[in-house]
């Protein structure tokens, strides 16, 4: 039953946040997303979604596990997500106006990418961000690492031999 309301929340909120289709209650969400996570906001559809039919397949499948580790996996990439945005050029203080935050990181972006930022600078936060972006996929996935590996590797060669296949055809 979690699934589904999750999907119909998933749903209202992508009308809202994408097409301001949903009325009040979908501008409402839309509001309440950007303040939590910025311009982030613009995932959490689809990962109310993915958590969603995550659920209602456990539930299928008998699989206890599945809403608490799609939550975490959530928890985790979309404080990542935020936080890159709030990198990007989010207030450097928590006391700047509202709408100052829905347009870069939210507010879980500053606490989260402006922490990092000032113990680690731009780059080190910028590499912590990116993992815990990358952790709460897999998390939320439920990809095992060796297997998102193996992917990036095909990827890279795939990306390696387009490189090496353009940069021969430039001399000619």
């Amino acid at each position: 039953m979690g699934g589904v309301v999750l999907l119909v929340l998933a749903l209202v909120s992508g009308l809202g946040t994408w097409f301001d289709l949903s009325g009040p209650f979908g501008r409402a969400l839309d509001r309440g997303w950007g303040d939590a996570f910025g311009v982030a906001r613009l995932a959490v559809p689809v990962v109310l979604g993915w958590i969603g039919w995550s659920l209602v397949r456990s539930e299928a499948h008998r699989d206890p596990h599945a809403g608490p580790r799609g939550a975490v996996g959530a928890i985790v990439g979309m404080a990542g997500l935020a936080g890159l945005a709030h990198l990007a050029g989010g207030p450097g203080r928590l006391a700047a106006p509202a709408v100052e935050f829905r347009h870069h990181g939210g507010y879980v972006g500053a606490v989260v990418g402006g922490s990092l930022d000032r113990v680690l600078a731009v780059w080190g936060a910028t590499v912590v961000l990116l993992v815990l972006v990358a952790i709460g996929a897999l998390v939320l996935t439920s990809t095992p690492v060796q297997v998102a590996v193996g992917g990036a590797v095909v990827g890279a060669r795939w990306l390696g031999r387009g490189v090496t296949s353009a940069a021969g055809h430039a001399r000619l």
